[in-house]
């Protein structure tokens, strides 16, 4: 099944993981977290797809030869806009710790 449309993809897998009743997680390297970021995106994920938080809320944290800075956030809005805050905050907060 590559008919190249991840969102197709991922709408059948919400689709299916939701008339069975199944939950669906991804740990992933390579692909940088692209495959959660389809899933999560897709209808209904938060009563199928499990990343181990609730909706919105988002761990960030930087680890350095002096030190760790873990931060906790709450992003309201469609998964799209939690994606783009969780994606700034990481960002900022990895920015500011190299710069110390």
């Amino acid at each position: 099944m590559t008919d190249g449309s991840a969102d197709a993809s991922a709408e059948l897998v919400a689709s299916l993981a939701g008339e069975r009743g199944w939950s669906v997680g991804a740990a992933e390297s390579l692909t940088s977290g692209a495959v959660a970021s389809a899933l999560g995106a897709a209808p209904e994920a938060s009563s199928w797809f499990r990343g181990d938080q609730p909706v919105g809320t988002v761990f960030i944290a930087v680890f350095t030869p002096q030190g760790e800075v873990v931060a906790e956030h709450h992003f309201d809005g469609p998964p799209e806009a939690v994606v783009e805050q969780a994606r700034d905050h990481a960002l900022a907060l990895l920015a500011e710790q190299l710069a110390d």
